[in-house]
């Protein structure tokens, strides 16, 4: 219901300037888990990530039949787990609304 302060985005939905997204370089390698390292690079340039409110149902699901979920998520590489564990609850202001 209301702009809250957040850990890590889905990149598919986040809006942006240019001037804060990461380099290719720095997303190298990031397959398959880039919200995360986006969520790293925006704790490293200082940029807060907000998620905004949105009406119910804005986002419908749509079914594939190959997802990253059975071959990559649900075991978590120990890099994977790393680089979230830079960024996971390391600012105070994450939960809260932003105002």
């Amino acid at each position: 219901e209301q702009a809250t302060f957040v850990d890590q985005l889905g990149t598919g939905t986040v809006v942006c300037r240019g001037s804060d997204m990461p380099p290719l370089t720095y997303m190298q390698g990031s397959a398959k888990f880039v919200d995360v390292r986006f969520a790293n690079w925006c704790l490293e340039q200082g940029l807060d990530q907000i998620a905004l409110p949105r009406v119910d149902g804005w986002m419908t699901a749509i079914r594939h039949d190959e997802t990253i979920f059975e071959d990559f998520t649900k075991q978590t590489p120990k890099q994977v787990s790393r680089e979230i564990l830079r960024f996971a609850g390391k600012r105070p202001q994450i939960g809260r609304a932003v105002s």
